[in-house]
Formats: C-alpha cells, structure tokens, sequence
C-alpha cells in the first residue's frame, strides 16, 4: 500500500506540469492557484468535508479516477466550498473535471473533458448548474431597465427657455 502512495506522490507533481503543458497548446488560460502537494494533505481535506454532498462527491471522483484510470485527482486548496472561484474551477477543468451547482446550492464535481469543462466556465463565467438557472435558488433575473425617454419641452419649460434667450439678445 505505501508503494501506491509514493507512486502518486511521483505522479501528482509530473501531472501538473504535464497539464499546464496541454494547456499552452491549446491556448488556455492556466490558472495558478496553489493545490495540496501530497496526497496526505488532500485526504485530509476530503475527509473534513466528507459529510458534505459534495465532499463525497470528490471523494468518489478521486477513488474512481485513481483505482479505474490510475491517475490522481490533485485538488486546489478550496477555502470556501460553497464559493468556488474561476481560478480553482480552471485547475480542477485542466483535469478534466467540471463543477456545477445543483438547485439547492451544493457544488457537484464530474468528468467532462478539459476543452467542455473550459468552455463552460467561460460561458457561464463560472456560475454553471441549475442552482443558477430560473427556479435555483441562486437565480438572479436580469431586468433591463428602460432607456429614459427624450424630454420634450413643455410649455413651461419653452417659456423659462424663451425668456432666458430673450434676456441675453437684449443687452
């Protein structure tokens, strides 16, 4: 069991660097957020929000992601995992990972591909899932104001207009 540990530890450095690779030929942005350098560390972190959704969500995604395709899932360091910023989602879609908010607000994590999970953030800046979407709690409706209209003058304003313009023409 400790082989497997030291091979991941190996794995997890030669990952990020082959993936910031990919990135720079495919001209995406590679976001520079610091992430859990040892497999130790992201455990432990897994395993304080692993009574949360989405922290057995991770849980899963990582246990799939090493036992059935045998790489590993290197984590950013997530602070605040009901706000994940654009930076942290882009480390996480340089994996191949996308994130999404479910209608109550809980953070989901899967397997979408670097360049579906990049697209997604761009358009939807980060704010991607039904949480997000009319009926989500998150929902926030664009109301567009309207333009205010030209002002016609009134009479009243044409008289005050038309006396101030007579003043300055008789002197």
């Amino acid at each position: 069991m400790p082989h497997l540990g030291i091979s991941f530890e190996e794995k997890r450095v030669e990952r990020v660097e082959a993936l910031k690779d990919e990135l720079k030929l495919e001209s995406l942005p590679i976001p520079n957020v610091s992430y859990y350098q040892t497999i130790e560390e992201q455990n432990q972190f897994l395993n304080s929000i692993s009574n949360t959704q989405f922290g057995k969500n991770l849980l899963k995604l990582q246990n799939r992601l090493n036992e059935e395709m045998g790489i590993p899932l290197i984590l950013p360091k997530l602070s605040n995992i009901t706000n994940i910023s654009v930076l942290q989602q882009q480390f996480l879609a340089m994996q191949g990972i996308g994130l999404g908010k479910d209608r109550q607000g809980n953070y989901g994590a899967e397997i979408q591909g670097t360049a579906r999970a990049f697209q997604n953030i761009a358009q939807t800046n980060g704010k991607a899932g039904s949480f997000f979407l009319p009926g989500g709690l998150g929902y926030q409706e664009v109301v567009k104001q309207k333009k205010p209209s030209k002002s016609i003058p009134t009479t009243s304003n044409r008289r005050s207009y038309c006396r101030c313009t007579r003043r300055n023409n008789t002197r």
